[in-house]
């Protein structure tokens, strides 16, 4: 088993890059741009990591965290051609020195971006793909690709293009266990995950630690999540480590970060913006949803709840005009017919999808109507200090609120927002909540919230859509959010 110590490290990027916290590893644009940084992403870090641990690693947006795992895998060094100051090592050897190839050996890697870490089109050539790079015989391989696709609850022949986000995250969790090292980091592992996915791949991570010696490093915001598993808390500001907790004291931290409650709902309407009659959806001749009968009205606050695969995200396309329903009926307000595309605001899972300018001033401004809109929301959403920022320097927290405050600030009737919470701090948690009630109580948005996040839900809405079993399972109010997460606990 493999030790992890870390001896006054120091990281800053040779480039714009310099606080990249984007998990994103393949984009073309790391290298291009050329000016020098003077910033540290990581500074003075000293750690040490034993076998068995299960380590948390967490802190507010854009504080180095990515960076500090990249460090351990190497991709720091040999793909980001960060400058580095002090010392990496692996029981003994320098980390540094060693070749990509070589470390993946002992160390297994699960990114913050699901699409960037897939190959192959089906799930079980997906799994295998790691284990046949580690030259393993093919009928211990075909073993993995099976235990590995039970522990997951994915088909082995199941065609990767036709799942959820949060069932691809699935099959790059299954494809990364399925090489077995010492060694496993996971960037935000659990952000695409449904409540009772996520505990179950916890509850195997920790067997894998407390029984098998493993050791388990894990960034994840969400702490009411994790802290029942870890042994450690590591808390990361501007670049430091600040705190070294056991579980008691992450308890002590959890409660100290985050309290939000519920708002009451104010605005009210007769009128439906959209009415929706015995409407089936899904793709080519697979349905997804069926028999739905639905109003939803101006000012509403939804969130939606379901396991990965129940058709939530489908829902949200259909609202948003990007695909037709297979049968029954769908009612618009005549002004959502003729603009959908500016009356509703749709923002994806993956900001990447939606980030193309230079700027994130002139990717807000991109959407807003003038200058004076565009300031307004960069300080709604607090990135006023990010305006001259490429987006792509930034953190995933800090690109998904600028892609939420791009889209809002077409000031759209209808916000939708697909998992907004991932990659949020609490910080960042607290901000977006706040902003997302200011623009509902100052437009009349309605806003519809898709979202597995325990920390958050009941402060998103005040109507709840619990998606099961093809169907909406359950329809009801903000009490719904505390039986859902208890049944899927």
């Amino acid at each position: 088993m493999k030790t992890i110590v870390i001896k006054d490290l120091y990281v800053r990027y040779p480039s714009d890059f310099a606080k990249v916290e984007s998990q994103n590893y393949s984009q073309k644009n790391v290298t291009s741009l050329k000016q020098k940084s003077n910033n540290h992403v990581l500074n003075d870090i000293n750690l040490t990591i034993t076998p068995g641990e299960f380590l948390i690693i967490s802190g507010f947006s854009g504080v180095g965290k990515t960076t500090l795992l990249s460090c351990m895998n190497g991709i720091a060094k040999h793909f980001y051609r960060a400058e580095i100051k002090g010392n990496v090592l692996i029981n003994e050897k320098e980390i540094n020195n060693l070749r990509i190839g070589d470390i993946s050996q002992f160390v297994g890697t699960i990114l913050q971006d699901t699409e960037a870490q897939i190959f192959n089109l089906q799930v079980e050539d997906e799994v295998a793909f790691g284990c046949e790079n580690l030259g393993l015989d093919p009928d211990v391989i075909r073993e993995k690709i099976l235990k590995y696709c039970e522990i997951l609850k994915i088909k082995p022949e199941a065609q990767i293009n036709k799942l959820s986000i949060g069932q691809k995250q699935r099959v790059i969790t299954a494809s990364v266990l399925a090489m077995e090292q010492d060694i496993l980091l996971l960037d935000e592992p659990l952000a695409n995950l449904d409540f009772k996915t996520a505990n179950r791949i916890l509850k195997y991570l920790k067997e894998l630690s407390l029984n098998h010696g493993k050791t388990i490093i894990i960034v994840e915001h969400r702490l009411d999540l994790v802290i029942p598993y870890l042994t450690r808390l590591i808390w990361l500001e501007n670049g430091f480590i600040v705190d070294d907790l056991n579980q008691e004291g992450a308890i002590q931290k959890y409660f100290n970060l985050f309290n939000h409650k519920p708002k009451e709902l104010v605005h009210e309407s007769n009128e439906p913006l959209f009415q929706i009659n015995n409407c089936n959806l899904g793709y080519k001749k697979k349905i997804i949803l069926r028999d739905l009968n639905l109003k939803i009205y101006n000012s509403e606050k939804i969130v939606i709840l379901g396991e990965n695969g129940t058709g939530k995200t489908t829902f949200l396309r259909f609202l948003a005009g990007l695909i037709k329903q297979k049968s029954g009926k769908i009612w618009r307000t005549p002004d959502l017919r003729r603009n959908t595309f500016k009356k509703v605001g749709y923002v994806y899972q993956n900001p990447n999808y939606q980030l193309f300018m230079d700027s994130v001033y002139k990717e807000i401004g991109f959407q807003s109507k003038d200058e004076t809109i565009t300031k307004e929301y960069l300080e709604l959403f607090n990135i006023s200090h990010l305006k001259d920022q490429h987006p792509f320097t930034l953190s995933e927290g800090q690109k998904r609120l600028i892609t939420i405050a791009a889209i809002a600030s077409m000031k759209p009737r209808v916000l939708l927002l697909d998992e907004p919470t991932v990659g949020q701090d609490y910080e960042g948690l607290n901000i977006l909540i706040n902003t997302l009630e200011k623009i509902q109580q100052k437009d009349g948005t309605c806003i519809i919230v898709v979202t597995h996040d325990i920390r958050c839900a009941s402060a998103l809405g005040n109507r709840v859509l619990w998606f099961e079993d093809e169907k909406i399972y359950k329809e009801g109010d903000i009490s719904l959010v505390e039986a859902y997460f208890k049944k899927n606990y």
